[in-house]
């Protein structure tokens, strides 16, 4: 599990990331290479050796740099990408399956 100070670092890196490559704000899957590129490690590595990396918490979990990603384009509409109105659009029936009124 991560600590505060850890979280609070993969959004500070996350936003970084949102503000000096756009091309990030509508790709999770480039997010996540740039943000462990940034954090040292080459992205190019075997999944299993940053599926490896991330269980001994030596890397964020994809899961924490999709929140933060999210997070943070929910707060600050110019680190929104292109595709965030059609990502809005789309999460009602989510939301609704979510609820159990599907």
């Amino acid at each position: 599990m991560a600590t505060k100070k850890q979280l609070l670092s993969v959004t500070e890196t996350v936003r970084e990331l949102l503000k000096e490559r756009p091309a990030v704000r509508d790709s999770d899957e480039t997010l996540f290479c740039m943000v462990y590129y940034k954090l040292g490690y080459d992205f190019r590595l075997p999944f299993c050796k940053i599926m490896e990396a991330i269980q001994q918490s030596k890397l964020p979990t994809l899961e924490s740099i999709r929140r933060c990603r999210q997070k943070l384009q929910e707060q600050y509409p110019e680190l929104r990408g292109k595709k965030y109105k059609a990502r809005m659009a789309e999460q009602e029936p989510y939301i609704e399956y979510a609820k159990g009124e599907v």
